[in-house]
């Protein structure tokens, strides 16, 4: 109300300032035209009942405060209702703008009850106290909001209170609206890979020929109709279809005459060539728990295979779907003992499910034959890292369960050979749920080439997120002064500090911030060390968003399109890629 009327220049009928003047006056017909158009705006904003009380009165200035006598008496249930309201409200299902703008519209109704304070005296004040009880009255807002926000925003939230000072409450929307848009493209990526899964799967299974009366494919592609086409499979050597539409490769659709015998079905099937009888004894097995078989085409593939190479010359050689080397540069893995065969595997994208959480009591416990192959497979994959690092973090976490590995290990291990089978020549905070500890995950680059990378489990259990990524931090500054004092010893000599990345807030703001609080008393050392090294122009921290943290890849298991995207950050060469159908 206010508002408007002060956009028509016509307050000062309420507040006394314009009289009424005498009826013989010059600007009484002024006066009076101007007064009855603030009656009419009063009358028709008001609700029925009340315009009947008001209908007759001839002064606008006496209708207001008519009003403010009748209805100002409830100000104090009004304000006590508004702070109740603010203490409960919660986000819950609402959006953040939502959720700010119906906390919003409390503050400011309060504030219409409460204006703020303004200093009065002749003199004007030093001491600025209303400064501080403005500052005050903005915490509050802040934390009223904060404290209301969703479990999802924990991180927002605690990296937000760390400042010092705090931002404004408008900065602070800013804050949580981008991690409310972070989550949400990362929801609407999950279910656009579940939808392209969905509809991948609805494609090649609810197809149906109308000529041929078969399901998996239509009547435009009908072999027995139309004849087969002049595509070439690079993986079965029929005509008629590409790779990536190859049954025998990826499984045969429901429906289809082999489906219930398809190869696909197989997958991660690990066999032990030394006792066949057993590795056979164990594919049955997996065939009552998981509904796995093989035809007895591939089971006798598989035996006479396996006799050929028992009468061959090499011993303990490790051959996966006959791709030769998976060790790249010096590693060679197919001059050792055959252990492992993978059946009509397709690679794996990841060297990790990012969806699977392994401990020591995973699976059913292997015998004494397998166990030893898992620990013969692990110690490969160990010198492997040497040059492979996208598989450093994997292969350690995996190395945990060599004393009494059990199945699920062994299924997580014949995954890694998956993924190093899709290119032979080339996972916050993640703990291991039997210790509780973190990964520590780096590394270093001389200019576009990596020099230095680090996966290991840390020493200790810590109590925070923020106590494992400054262990981390201290870690890397440990190596980057070493390789310092390597690089100088050979001549080489550096203009500008080392950048050093890390997408925590709190530990930037800490390794910053010269004064020592309560949350760095148990990492005061690791504070000290960072520090120093910063203030002597060492290195310089910037901050990244952990979607391109690099160092992700060292410390947790991601999804594939993640995995990727940093895998190809790694400088790596694929030594083979000639040879793997590239011309």
């Amino acid at each position: 109300m206010l508002t408007a009327l002060s956009a028509k220049n016509k307050v000062e009928f309420f507040d006394g300032t314009i009289t009424q003047p005498a009826p013989n006056h010059v600007l009484f017909s002024v006066w009076k035209r101007f007064n009855n158009m603030v009656i009419s705006w009063l009358v028709h904003s008001v609700s029925i009942s009340i315009r009947q009380s008001i209908l007759w009165m001839d002064n606008a200035i006496d209708i207001w405060k008519d009003l403010k006598v009748r209805y100002s008496q409830g100000d104090l249930l009004r304000i006590s209702d508004l702070q109740q309201e603010l203490a409960s409200i919660r986000q819950g299902g609402a959006n953040i703008t939502d959720y700010f703008t119906k906390l919003r519209m409390i503050w400011d109704e309060l504030e219409s009850y409460r204006p703020a304070l303004f200093c009065t005296c002749d003199v004007k004040c030093s001491c600025n106290a209303l400064t501080d009880v403005m500052l005050r009255k903005m915490q509050d807002r802040i934390m009223q909001f904060l404290r209301g926000l969703n479990e999802q925003y924990h991180n927002v939230r605690s990296n937000i209170l760390m400042m010092d000072p705090l931002p404004s409450i408008a900065k602070v929307f800013s804050y949580v609206v981008q991690q409310e848009r972070q989550l949400t493209n990362s929801d609407i990526v999950g279910n656009l890979n579940a939808i392209n899964a969905a509809s991948s799967l609805s494609s090649r299974t609810n197809y149906s020929c109308s000529y041929c009366g078969r399901e998996g494919h239509t009547v435009e592609s009908c072999y027995k109709k139309n004849g087969r086409s002049g595509k070439v499979c690079t993986h079965c050597g029929f005509n008629g279809h590409i790779v990536e539409e190859c049954y025998k490769k990826h499984g045969y659709p429901p429906g289809h005459i082999l489906h219930k015998t398809s190869g696909a079905y197989i997958n991660n099937t690990v066999r032990d060539e030394n006792n066949p009888q057993e590795g056979n004894d164990k594919v049955k097995q997996e065939n009552q728990n998981q509904d796995m078989r093989l035809t007895p085409q591939q089971y006798q593939i598989l035996m006479s295979s396996l006799q050929q190479h028992n009468g061959g010359t090499s011993t303990n050689a490790s051959h996966i779907n006959q791709i030769g080397n998976i060790f790249s540069l010096t590693c060679n893995m197919n001059k050792n003992n055959s252990d492992f065969w993978i059946l009509d595997s397709k690679p794996a994208s990841t060297p990790i499910d990012y969806d699977t959480h392994l401990h020591q009591q995973s699976g059913v416990p292997l015998s004494d034959s397998e166990a030893s192959t898992y620990r013969r497979l692990i110690g490969r994959l160990i010198y492997l890292t040497n040059t492979r690092p996208d598989i450093t973090f994997v292969v350690q976490h995996r190395s945990q369960f060599t004393s009494k590995p059990r199945s699920a290990h062994q299924h997580a291990a014949a995954h890694i050979l998956r993924y190093v089978k899709a290119a032979p020549g080339s996972g916050i905070f993640f703990s291991c749920l039997d210790t509780r500890r973190s990964i520590t995950g780096f590394s270093i680059y001389l200019g576009s080439s990596l020099i230095s990378w680090k996966s290991q489990k840390q020493a200790t259990v810590s109590r925070s997120s923020f106590e494992v990524e400054y262990q981390a931090l201290a870690n890397a500054t440990c190596e980057l002064q070493w390789l310092t004092y390597l690089l100088e010893d050979f001549g080489v000599s550096f203009l500008c500090p080392a950048f050093l990345y890390c997408d925590n807030q709190s530990t930037l703001h800490i390794a910053a911030n010269p004064m020592f609080h309560e949350r760095t008393k148990h990492i005061e050392l690791d504070c000290h060390l960072v520090r120093e090294k910063l203030h002597s122009g060492l290195l310089k921290l910037l901050p990244i968003t952990s979607a391109n943290q690099l160092a992700n890849i060292y410390t947790k298991a991601l999804p594939p399109s993640a995995f990727n995207f940093l895998q190809c950050k790694l400088g790596m060469y694929n030594i083979h890629s000639q040879l793997e159908g590239g011309s």
